[in-house]
């Protein structure tokens, strides 16, 4: 338990902006950001992930579109950090998304971290819309 406490403690976001922070970025444009790991076990360290989201409700326009997503990092030629390459889903809605959580784990052991990692919010418009059917029926077939 000390080693997994130890491994996983003290995972430290920084982000390498594409564009300005208040551009407004689009599906398919990826978003960049390092993880670097302090203290703890880190040469055990298999895997590192990224998640945002958004509080943006959903819209008529957008109906069942995601308000969260996220991926895998990469492990770079140093140890403690982690590139992570996310490529922004088309099935997401409109909305300014928070990088909110990091996983990391190793073969064994996970530890999550949920909270402010300081960097910009990414303002996301999807130009995708679909107006569903204002009414649907059911009939038996013989």
């Amino acid at each position: 338990m000390k080693t997994r406490a130890l491994c996983l403690l003290g995972a430290i976001l920084t982000v390498l902006p594409l564009y300005g922070q208040h551009v407004k970025r689009h599906p398919g444009d990826i978003l960049h950001y390092n993880v670097m790991l302090a203290d703890g076990d880190i040469d055990k360290v298999t895997n590192v992930a990224v998640s945002l989201r958004t509080e943006a409700p959903e819209t008529p326009k957008q109906p069942g579109l995601q308000n969260t997503f996220g991926g895998q990092c990469k492990k770079s030629s140093d140890p403690k950090v982690w590139g992570c390459d996310i490529t922004i889903p088309q099935n997401v809605r409109d909305g300014d998304y928070r990088l909110y959580a990091v996983g990391v784990s190793s073969n064994d052991f996970s530890s999550g971290y949920n909270e402010d990692f300081h960097v910009p919010l990414v303002p996301i418009e999807n130009t995708g819309t679909f107006t569903p059917p204002s009414k649907v029926t059911v009939t038996e077939r013989p």
